[in-house]
């Protein structure tokens, strides 16, 4: 696929717009993206090389497709973590579709890339800040801008406190994935500004919201609009800690009364429970079975402590359960609730936030509210259903 093939693609699916459309053609994807990429094949991740290996750095930079651009923060002989990635195109043109950007706005962005280029078509370069915490990649994205002739101020700064001297901004685009709202860019923003960033928790992705900051400039607000996966911001990334587990434990099996799929699947309950239980960690792997004769769906949940389940997504639904958590319970009983409440859609979710809460929104026209981090108390594992 052409970098012509892409757009259009992207504009017969309604994603690209046709205000967005000449800044995309002015400004394509492969004149921002690093000489170097990388791609994962066979369980490790290869170096791909834009004059090396054309043959496969185009496709990929052409593609609908996250492109890879750092591993380890750029330290050699890590574990091969990705630190660093373009967006996907589709997503791209979402969040921008959703900035509602007009010439001569200031923007502030989290995260140079491809995304600066076109914030300075539409806006005009002198009126785009971004930051960017690695210097080394704020170093080579200057230099690709900077050699299509656009000079954004680029700044190597953490994108957790903004950019207060050069504040306020109309708009406030975030490249990277939150957990927890900072206070700073609603102080940043101009009243009625709007930040669009990309939410999510240790339980799973939730997506793009915009948020809108109030007239008194006290608190904003907003709904999800769209699925979208993101690599955290640095200064939110989880710890990753070692689960303290008993190998000498037998499992407490058990039988889902809910069917699994629907965390794994229906975005609507699983960003509810992703609100709900936001320290909870989720895995949906997939796996064959012998002989190839099919795959067998999971979800692997755990605390970060001593807790931890393995859910079946085949009937009979299968629990199996270690610790002193009752975990596959407690996301059951957020499934309850999220069906109580007329099974909201992700669409009807939200935030709110001011400067002392987060406030996460199950339905616009209820109240059912709670504080972010807040969640139902914790079930102690019934030891009475161990088999």
């Amino acid at each position: 696929m052409s970098y012509g093939e892409l757009l259009d693609d992207l504009s017969d699916r309604g994603v690209l717009t046709e205000r967005w459309r000449p800044a995309f053609e002015k400004a394509p994807r492969q004149r921002f993206v690093p000489q170097q990429i990388w791609d994962q094949r066979d369980g490790r991740w290869r170096k791909i090389d834009r004059y090396q290996h054309p043959s496969r750095w185009y496709p990929l930079v052409h593609s609908d497709k996250v492109v890879v651009t750092q591993l380890d923060d750029g330290r050699t002989g890590g574990a091969g973590d990705v630190t660093s990635s373009g967006s996907q195109p589709t997503i791209v043109a979402a969040q921008l579709d959703l900035l509602s950007l007009r010439p001569g706005m200031t923007v502030l962005e989290i995260g140079p890339g491809w995304t600066t280029a076109l914030l300075c078509e539409m806006t005009g370069d002198h009126n785009v800040v971004s930051l960017e915490i690695n210097q080394q990649l704020a170093d080579t994205h200057r230099e690709l801008l900077a050699a299509q002739g656009y000079h954004p101020e680029i700044i190597c700064r953490d994108g957790l406190y903004g950019a207060p001297g050069r504040a306020p901004f109309d708009r406030i685009l975030v490249n990277c994935a939150i957990r927890s709202f900072p206070w700073a860019w609603a102080q940043q923003a101009k009243a009625g500004g709007l930040i669009v960033v990309p939410f999510r928790t240790e339980f799973a992705r939730c997506g793009l919201i915009a948020l809108t900051v109030a007239p008194d400039g006290n608190s904003a607000g907003g709904t999800f609009r769209t699925p979208a996966q993101f690599m955290w911001l640095q200064g939110h990334r989880p710890g990753g800690q070692a689960l303290a587990i008993d190998e000498s434990e037998a499992p407490r099996t058990s039988t889902a009364a809910h069917d699994p799929m629907l965390i794994a699947e229906n975005h609507g309950a699983q960003a509810y429970v992703a609100l709900r239980l936001p320290l909870l960690r989720m895995q949906h792997r997939w796996r064959k079975e012998s002989f190839e004769q099919g795959v067998a769906d999971r979800i692997h949940l755990d605390d970060g402590a001593r807790s931890r389940a393995v859910v079946f997504c085949r009937p009979p639904y299968t629990v199996h359960q270690w610790g002193p958590r009752n975990l596959w319970g407690e996301v059951e009983g957020q499934l309850d609730r999220w069906a109580a409440n007329s099974q909201p859609t992700f669409q009807d979710l939200g935030l709110v936030v001011d400067q002392d809460r987060l406030i996460a929104v199950g339905r616009r026209d209820t109240d059912d509210r709670w504080t972010l981090g807040d969640s139902s108390p914790v079930q102690e594992a019934d030891t009475s259903q161990t088999t």
